[in-house]
């Protein structure tokens, strides 16, 4: 993440993920991904040097907004809540379906939908996995599922016309609770990500919008998802089956980024 002050209230950064490779020269950089935990991470480090008590983070090359709020700066964990200022106010969630594939479209035999609202997502419902929504919740899921999981994408990759060595698009797995809770987890470095990224967050929750799609439900004004390994919450909200709203809360620093306040400041 690079990122450079514009002014005491904004930051512009860009975000870039290195691709894997076999050496280090055929090793390349992603620059097209949003990575809104990171923007936040970076929020919270340069909190500790200036605490304002709000700070917006923009990522220069998708537009990505993200205002943070802060409070106790005084504290080793600063708390934060967030709200994304999405690109797609005013646009109905079908629109965010991939070219090429269909609300609910069978990658390796699997039913998923494709669709980037933030990055572009592979959305799998565990059900169709053949996989108990608890094992969301486990810190690790099994190399028979991991496996099944990368084959899916590495599919879903080709479909698009991305090459093997990207890491777009990524994947998420959702399910609905009994309770009706959205839980989500995504891969991460062949493992579960250790909370919820908030680009899944918002690709899930637009899922849960457009009809359809794997985890689509009846119609609602707002849908909200939840890392339950995290506190970490996404909220979507629509109005006449336009996106309204986009907001993340129970954001804690300690989530995200560690920091040791100045003497001066406490």
């Amino acid at each position: 993440m690079i990122i450079e002050h514009c002014t005491d209230a904004e930051i512009s950064c860009r975000f870039l993920q290195v691709q894997p490779g076999t050496d280090d020269r055929s090793r390349q950089f992603e620059e097209s991904a949003d990575c809104g935990n990171s923007m936040i991470a970076a929020a919270v480090a340069c909190v500790a040097a200036r605490p304002p008590v709000r700070l917006t983070i923009v990522n220069s090359a998708t537009g990505l907004r993200i205002d943070t709020h802060f409070g106790d700066t005084s504290t080793r964990h600063v708390p934060v809540e967030a709200d994304v200022t999405p690109r797609f106010h005013g646009q109905r969630p079908e629109s965010f379906t991939l070219p090429g594939s269909d609300a609910c479209w069978k990658v390796d035999g699997t039913p998923t939908t494709l669709l980037k609202a933030a990055n572009p997502y592979v959305i799998v419902r565990a059900a169709d996995l053949d996989v108990a929504v608890e094992t969301l919740r486990k810190p690790d899921p099994g190399a028979l599922l991991l496996d099944r999981l990368r084959r899916i994408r590495r599919h879903a990759a080709r479909h698009l016309g991305l090459p093997g060595s990207s890491e777009l698009p990524k994947i998420a797995v959702a399910e609905w609770t009994a309770a009706g809770v959205l839980t989500a987890r995504t891969v991460y470095l062949g493992r579960w990500h250790p909370h919820l990224p908030l680009s899944a967050g918002i690709s899930v929750a637009m899922a849960a919008l457009v009809p359809r799609s794997t985890v689509f439900r009846s119609p609602r004004d707002e849908v909200s998802v939840s890392a339950r390994a995290s506190d970490i919450q996404v909220h979507l909200a629509q109005h006449d089956s336009l996106i309204t709203r986009c907001s993340i809360n129970g954001l804690a620093g300690e989530l995200l980024a560690e920091v040791t306040v100045p003497a001066e400041q406490q």
